[in-house]
């Protein structure tokens, strides 16, 4: 038996695949940008368990001095970095995150320089398909 593979499909198919690699590359452009000029710092980490980092806006060297390596790298950088007088109430407060799904809270966080800032943080809990509760 003979399986032939008509050329010009082929090329098609070709094409389309890259036309759609260069959309996504597009579309991962804009949103790098609007999160880049952006003022607020987008950040998630796993809810469960280890609370690691999975992704940082690059804008968090322009709004707070730390490089996106040194949060995806340390699973308590923000709760090292939250002021003393805080942290107990931002702890305590957490616990709401997982009965109601969303949380804000203020708080001040410590710059790379050392000096703290008012921020407010919104956190939402976004489940994996299938694993919602």
């Amino acid at each position: 038996m003979v399986i032939g593979l008509n050329s010009t499909e082929s090329k098609q198919r070709r094409r389309e695949a890259k036309q759609a690699e260069a959309a996504i590359a597009a579309a991962h452009a804009r949103i790098n940008h609007v999160l880049v000029s952006s003022p607020a710092v987008l950040y998630s980490f796993e809810a469960a368990g280890t609370n690691n980092p999975t992704f940082v806006s690059e804008n968090l060297r322009d709004v707070f001095g730390y490089e996106p390596s040194e949060y995806l790298q340390d699973r308590k950088f923000v709760p090292n970095r939250i002021h003393p007088d805080d942290a107990a109430r931002i702890r305590r407060d957490l616990s709401r995150l997982f009965k109601e799904g969303y949380l804000i809270n203020e708080y001040r966080f410590r710059r790379k320089d050392g000096s703290y800032c008012w921020v407010s943080d919104q956190l939402k809990v976004i489940y994996e398909a299938g694993k919602a509760p």
